[in-house]
């Protein structure tokens, strides 16, 4: 069942709300009013993908108060992904390794102490394609 806006809005206290989002082009997300979407559910932990935005026009739109980690696309427009927080994360990691990932713009990922627990979240953007092309294998 999906939550009314009412329900959205009355978190329990004490409680984390992390939520992800693809919002095809920050921008245009912003045009659309994301940031009452953002506001009306009191989140936390706000993961995006396909930002398609440099970090300066994200950080612009999405204001004071929030802990920014982006990983822009090399290629201008495309993917992008983000995890934004209220707390500022106790880690974070930008990519997984390969180096295709430290520039792409897929991979973001951050820890966050929670009741004295490390809580990690990922904000990933992943390939839709079809098997045996180049970036599918």
């Amino acid at each position: 069942m999906i939550p009314t806006s009412v329900e959205i809005l009355n978190k329990d206290a004490g409680a984390l709300r992390v939520a992800s989002v693809n919002v095809n082009g920050i921008r245009a997300a912003y045009k659309r009013n994301m940031a009452d979407w953002i506001a009306a559910r009191d989140v936390d932990i706000l993961c995006l993908q396909e930002v398609r935005a440099p970090d300066k026009i994200l950080r612009d739109l999405i204001g004071e108060g929030w802990h920014i980690l982006h990983a822009e696309a090399k290629d201008k427009g495309r993917a992008g992904v983000a995890v934004l927080s209220r707390t500022a994360p106790v880690a974070v990691r930008e990519h997984i390794g390969e180096d295709y990932f430290a520039e792409s713009g897929r991979w973001v990922e951050a820890d966050f102490e929670v009741n004295g627990e490390i809580f990690t979240v990922v904000s990933a953007y992943v390939h839709s394609g079809e098997l045996g092309t180049q970036k599918q294998g």
